[in-house]
């Protein structure tokens, strides 16, 4: 971990060392460098932006502009907010962003995909080259596997040669897994499917879902065409009024145009609003996932694309919501979803404050934040984070409420993401 702040060091390294993992910190992009010349590359970097002398960027490039340290993943975090700075972070070579203050599922999403990553590397048809990196990399480890590590007085070849436990591994005899949030939803079926199947399935989903919404598009294109058919006509006939009539007609000629103008501009408002409607039909999100994750950039890039077949001009804006679940703490102390049937006094309402739910709101898969910085050059993505400001139900009394399910129930109407799309005037 690179960070000047000795505060934000020991808040981000509590929070590590709850997961298992072995953390060794810098001051410095340069202390940083020295550091990995010296010693054995972490599985991880988390990289300040913010630092005096280089910073976060300019570490970043030194460390992928090296062949010893460019496969080493690197987090940036930050209190940067908005989405063209994690787009700038993504292309200096940041695999993902973590923002301040550090929000515990977002940590936890960060690690899973490292760890997944991991594992991927590990596969028997990697690559020669990628086997030697994931044999001279340490591994992300549960705590009593770090425990096992040779001490720093050991020689460089020895620390070179003690073998480490490989990411997949988990406690049987005693203790919690590494991940609580993985060991809690081991039974779910869907992680034993193979990614084939769940990108199959994801596919079948959006089809269905934008089924309506191709109609809704033909519709809005057939009447873009006839809206400039008459355009064209109603202009051949009042250049014709004018050589043959006096003023009078040509006014009413222009007020006829007029008044078909709007009624056009009225149908395509109802058609686009019609499009919404389908596409917010399925607009909610778990808990646990992230609102512009990898499933909503699959509706959108689908949407985008049969847009810009109709020849559609305008912004597409997508909003999200962020509910407040009735959670548990797991035994790292991280918050879950608890079974529905939990009796609501044996769970804790997570409230947030405006600015952190909207900063909730903003959380998004680094695939989203790539597909956001592709130009279109007739449809603007507008991406508006309302946090818990506006929720869609209400939610009930708490004295009335009897299982956690009741109210998270509420929670997840609350817990969504609507898309819009507005013709240009």
């Amino acid at each position: 971990m690179v960070d000047d702040s000795r505060v934000a060091q020991a808040s981000l390294s509590r929070m590590l060392k709850e997961h298992g993992l072995v953390v060794d910190t810098a001051e410095s992009g340069s202390e940083a460098i020295d550091y990995l010349r010296l010693n054995l590359h972490p599985s991880v970097i988390f990289l300040d932006h913010m630092m005096p002398g280089m910073d976060g960027f300019e570490t970043l490039r030194a460390l992928k502009s090296d062949s010893r340290t460019s496969t080493v993943p690197v987090v940036m975090y930050t209190s940067t907010e908005g989405e063209s700075y994690m787009g700038q972070a993504l292309a200096v070579g940041a695999i993902d962003v973590l923002r301040k203050p550090i929000d515990p599922v977002e940590l936890m999403r960060i690690l899973r995909h490292l760890k997944t990553g991991s594992e991927h590397d590990a596969n028997p048809r990697a690559t020669p080259h990628a086997a030697h990196e994931e044999t001279r990399r340490p591994q992300i480890v549960n705590r009593d596997e770090a425990d096992t590590r040779p001490p720093r007085t050991l020689s460089r070849r020895a620390e070179r040669d003690m073998p480490y436990s490989a990411p997949s591994q988990r406690r049987t005899e005693s203790g919690p897994a590494t991940y609580a949030a993985e060991s809690s939803r081991s039974d779910d079926p869907q992680d034993s499917a193979s990614p084939a199947t769940l990108w199959l399935k994801r596919a079948l989903y959006t089809a269905v879902l934008l089924l309506p919404t191709f109609w809704y598009l033909q519709q809005y294109r057939q009447a873009d065409e006839k809206r400039a058919d008459a355009l064209k006509e109603i202009a051949r006939l009042q250049t014709a009024a004018q050589d043959t009539t006096g003023i009078d007609e040509t006014t009413h000629l222009r007020d006829t145009l007029a008044v078909q103008q709007r009624t056009l501009r009225a149908r395509t408002r109802a058609l686009t609003s019609a499009v919404a409607w389908a596409l917010n039909l399925q607009g909610h999100y778990d808990y646990d996932q992230l609102p512009l994750g990898d499933e909503r950039l699959l509706l959108l890039r689908e949407l985008m694309a049969r847009l810009n077949a109709a020849e559609f001009q305008g912004v597409v804006r997508v909003e999200t919501y962020v509910g407040e679940f009735c959670l548990v703490r797991d035994e790292q102390g991280a918050f879950r979803l608890p079974p529905r049937n939990l009796p609501f006094s044996r769970c804790e309402v997570v409230s947030h404050s405006p600015e952190y739910a909207a900063l909730l709101g903003r959380r998004q898969s680094t695939e989203f934040a790539r597909f956001l910085a592709e130009p279109s050059p007739n449809i603007q993505i507008e991406i508006i984070s309302r946090g818990n400001s506006r929720p869609l139900a209400s939610y009930p009394d708490r004295s009335i409420v009897q299982t956690a399910g009741e109210w998270n129930q509420i929670a997840r109407l609350n817990n969504r993401t609507d898309i819009s799309v507005i013709p240009a005037p």
